[in-house]
């Protein structure tokens, strides 16, 4: 019986060892990477953002920048995105190539698959809808969301795009108002429709639980 606890002790313990902190990829940091800390030879400032429905209030809080490649840790990510908030990094988006997508799941697990959304965007021919496929990782603040978009979009053109979006929810919050430049409106619409899930529902038990095996991203 002894030997079984000693065994059980040992693998809480290697699990918790196990368990990594979501917060981003590599060294962008939700909340914690500034501008000033980017590869300026890997990212370029976009023209400045301003309040949704409006052409003239500009969001002075809201600074965002693109990068067609970075290297993050040696992980190669393509067509970046970054948001600052008061020049604290609130979201970012990329590529999720089959590289960066084994590299990040083997670091924080499989993510919880949500329910396929079929959206019938191109109107000239309704049996061509735009299909949602999306992945969820979450703990405490952070929300990570795979996206593979496969169909035909507003304008009846084929798409297949996979998308990796990971945000800081409370940061988020406070950017709603503003239009992001080069965002998706509707993984920006799952964001804060979980946003307010979240908020009206509370965190569960099972919120910030990521199993995985380390590797480093």
């Amino acid at each position: 019986m002894k030997h079984w606890l000693i065994l059980l002790l040992l693998f809480q313990v290697n699990q918790l060892v196990a368990q990594a902190t979501l917060v981003g990829l590599g060294t962008l940091r939700m909340t914690s990477t500034t501008p000033d800390s980017l590869n300026k030879n890997e990212f370029t400032e976009d023209d400045q953002s301003y309040v949704k429905g409006t052409i003239a209030l500009p969001c002075t809080h809201i600074r965002s920048f693109k990068s067609k490649r970075a290297v993050v840790e040696g992980v190669v990510i393509t067509n970046v995105n970054l948001y600052f908030y008061d020049n604290s990094l609130f979201k970012l988006s990329c590529d999720y190539s089959d590289n960066l997508e084994r590299v990040f799941t083997k670091k924080y697990g499989l993510g919880t698959s949500q329910p396929t959304r079929r959206l019938s965007l191109c109107t000239k021919e309704k049996e061509k809808p735009l299909v949602l496929k999306i992945t969820l990782w979450q703990q405490d603040d952070i929300l990570a969301l795979f996206n593979q978009s496969t169909g035909y979009t507003a304008t009846c053109e084929p798409e297949n795009k996979r998308r990796l979006d990971i945000a800081s929810q409370r940061l988020q919050a406070l950017a709603s108002d503003c239009e992001l430049r080069n965002t998706d409106q509707f993984i920006d619409e799952i964001l804060n429709e979980l946003r307010r899930q979240e908020t009206q529902s509370g965190p569960t038990q099972e919120s910030g639980k990521i199993k995985n095996t380390p590797e480093k991203l």
